[in-house]
This record gives structure tokens, sequence and C-alpha cells, in this order.
């Protein structure tokens, strides 16, 4: 089973829709990082639903904080 999950992860990555990928010492959690829109990370996450639970928190990156806060800057 963790091969298999494995590969699905280098494949994943291959198709450039996971950037990054890490599991914690504890063997009981891990991260995926996406670059892609909450639709396309949101689809990509169910071929994982039956093995994982997910908890996905979309980021803004510092421009896009930014663009947010000049207007209120005025």
């Amino acid at each position: 089973m963790v091969v298999f999950l494995g590969e699905m992860v280098k494949q994943t990555m291959k198709e450039g829709k996971l950037t990054d990928w890490g599991t914690f010492i504890d063997g009981a959690k891990g991260y995926g990082i996406y670059e892609t829109t909450a639709l396309d990370t949101y689809k990509s996450l169910q071929q994982w639903a039956p093995y994982f639970k997910f908890n996905a928190q979309e980021v803004l990156s510092v421009d896009d904080l930014l663009k947010t806060f000049k207007p209120m800057m005025k």
C-alpha cells in the first residue's frame, strides 16, 4: 500500500499538480502543497480521499495580501 501511494504522489508531482509533499516522522500525518486553483486542488485531493482525511488551507501570497490592503491605505 505504501509503495502504491508513493507512486501516486510521484505521478501527481510529475503532472505538476502537487509541488511538494512530505510525511511527518510519526507516520500519521503529513502535508502536500498544490499551486493550483481551489477547484483543481479539490479535484486532485479526491484521489486520496479513500486513504486520508484532509485539512486543506488556501494560502495568499504576500503580493496578494498587499493587493488587498493597498486600496484601504489610500
